[in-house]
């Protein structure tokens, strides 16, 4: 009888051996799940890599959506807006600064809250969209996804007229949608400036 005691236990560790990289597995892959379904609904199937919203003096930065020569679409992430001036802006007390005017004109400047998924399509104008409150993603045609929350800012000029879009394809394309059960407030500033090939981190001093 200790015999064959002694032999169930030595069985059933070796299944549990055996089953314990298996058990790691669907453990990852139901937080991998979980993540994705609440995220991004049916069309974003990759999770964003996580973030630092640790804020640097001297840097302030943003999310680039640039398409490349063969009309894919991807997300530059954390991009530094420069180069930065520190001065007096409001008054003598001290910022950093960047100006655009040089750089382009602004077109128009829209609040819109946005709900649901928007399929795939091109953006109306070269923007920059500012999350102010909720969430939202934005999935490109390589698959990647981006969560952005408040505070994220996305420059994108995908446009119909892009150089590398093309009618009845996805170029230049890319979907959206809120992430998470509440609508999502967004303030857009639309300039007036060519759509660039190729180009990630466009207004950074380094690229």
């Amino acid at each position: 009888t200790l015999a064959m005691m002694h032999h169930g236990c030595l069985h059933s560790l070796s299944t549990l051996t055996l089953l314990l990289p298996l058990t790691r597995a669907l453990t990852f892959d139901r937080r991998g799940f979980a993540l994705m379904m609440a995220g991004a609904g049916t069309e974003a199937t990759t999770a964003a890599a996580p973030r630092s919203n640790k804020v640097l003096e001297g840097i302030i930065r943003y999310h680039h959506l640039w398409v490349d020569d063969h009309g894919e679409t991807h997300v530059k992430r954390d991009c530094p807006f420069g180069p930065l001036e520190k001065k007096g802006y409001a008054s003598d007390s001290q910022q950093y600064v960047k100006s655009f005017a040089s750089d382009f004109k602004m077109a128009d400047m829209i609040v819109t809250q946005q709900f649901g998924e928007n399929p795939w399509h091109h953006c109306p104008a070269p923007q920059f969209v500012t999350t102010i409150a909720g969430s939202w993603y934005i999935k490109t045609t390589d698959g990647d996804v981006l969560i952005m929350k408040p505070g994220d800012v996305l420059f994108q000029d995908n446009i119909k007229s892009h150089p590398r879009a093309e009618g009845g394809t996805r170029k230049a394309m890319h979907f959206s949608g809120v992430h998470g059960d509440e609508p999502c407030n967004q303030l857009i500033v639309q300039v007036d400036v060519e759509p660039q090939v190729g180009e990630p981190c466009r207004w950074s001093a380094e690229k």
